[in-house]
């Protein structure tokens, strides 16, 4: 037994060098060596206590590695960085060495090609800040919000000295658009400047606020429409006009029962036309749902010599002596009442003054 096991050692000897061979020769065909240029992010380690990172420059580098295909894949590659070792350096600059970490096993630095790395170093600084509530958007129609509160009403807000010199004011932003209930929410904080810029690389502890906003319906009411006419031209008065939507809804402290539409220029106007304008909304007023109306406006020669002002122009007053509101005819009186319309002059005007003739005839037979 011993004799045969002897004569076939060479042959296994043999069989196994083979294996091996096989065995590099596939791996180096299917899975070689190779090297690759991968740029990685410069990782800032052992920074000293009371100092934060400002900047490194440059922050990124280009290394050469070398290693089987497959490991050198991006998938492996996930944790490599290029190290800056801040040990034992002070508040400024610095000029500091790098390494290459978080390569997979196998795998070999060839060549770096920033081997050192600028470094920036600031000291940090805590300040206690309060927190200022910012609501976006608006409630539902008819609703409106009160004051809101925050707790805890200040937070600890620390970074370099530099970054904090930015900070005015710590703010906490919810969004009340469309509520017609009280807004309660858990909401991030952030650091802004003067120009209501963030301001990043701060640290604000606690990180969320819990802050509360009152919504409240607001008392309403229907106010009248009421157009606002410009003069017509010369030689023309206004004969009709109507107004759609009749009456608003409101919210808030207004004088009155009528709100106004913007002034309508009518003075290059013929005949019928209708206008889009918006309602002249008195401040800390609020219209609920439209705020603009819409205007048509019939412009028609004023009656000749001897013809009824009344009965050439369907007995109009105009719009701005007329009830508000209401389509059709608003404002309509009977003939002669009421001032003339504006632009009637001449003798027609006098005679829608001073009434009919029958009237006239009437005060002449009155004893003297």
């Amino acid at each position: 037994m011993r004799k045969l096991l002897l004569d076939n050692l060479g042959l296994k000897i043999l069989s196994a060098v083979i294996a091996v061979a096989l065995w590099v020769y596939v791996l180096d065909h299917e899975n070689p060596l190779v090297t690759r240029r991968v740029t990685l992010s410069v990782l800032a380690v052992g920074v000293p206590q009371g100092l934060q990172v400002m900047e490194i420059t440059p922050d990124r580098v280009e290394v050469l590695l070398r290693g089987r295909q497959s490991v050198l894949d991006d998938a492996h590659m996930e944790l490599a960085r290029v190290a800056a070792n801040l040990a034992g350096n002070d508040f400024g600059e610095h000029d500091v060495s790098v390494a290459v970490v978080g390569t997979p096993a196998g795998v070999t630095v060839e060549s770096i090609a920033e081997p050192m790395v600028r470094v920036k170093l600031d000291t940090v600084v805590a300040k206690e800040r309060p927190v200022i509530v910012e609501t976006r958007g608006v409630p539902a129609e008819g609703f409106e919000n009160g004051e809101p509160t925050v707790k805890p009403t200040v937070v600890d807000v620390r970074g370099p000295a530099a970054w904090m010199q930015r900070v005015a004011r710590v703010v906490a932003v919810v969004d009340i658009s469309d509520q017609s209930s009280a807004v309660q929410a858990s909401v991030s904080v952030e650091a802004r400047d003067q120009g209501n810029v963030r301001v990043n690389g701060l640290t604000l502890t606690p990180a969320q606020v819990e802050v509360s906003v009152p919504i409240r319906q607001v008392a309403t009411r229907a106010v009248s429409v009421r157009p606002s006419l410009g003069t017509p031209a010369s030689g023309y008065m206004v004969a009709k006009v109507s107004v759609e939507p009749a009456a608003v809804t409101v919210a808030g402290k207004l004088s009155g029962s009528v709100i106004d539409t913007q002034k309508i220029d009518i003075s290059e106007l013929r005949g019928t036309e209708s206008f889009s304008v918006p309602l002249q909304v008195p401040e800390g007023v609020t219209v609920i749902g439209t705020s603009s109306a819409r205007v048509t406006v019939t412009v028609a020669p004023l009656p000749e010599e001897g013809t009824s002002a009344g009965s050439a122009a369907g007995g109009q007053r105009h719009p701005t002596e007329a009830s508000p509101g209401g389509s059709g005819t608003p404002g309509s009186a009977t003939p002669g009442s009421g001032p003339p319309p504006p632009g009637a002059t001449g003798k027609a005007g006098e005679d829608a003054t001073k009434g009919s003739p029958g009237e006239q005839g009437r005060g002449d037979t009155t004893p003297q």
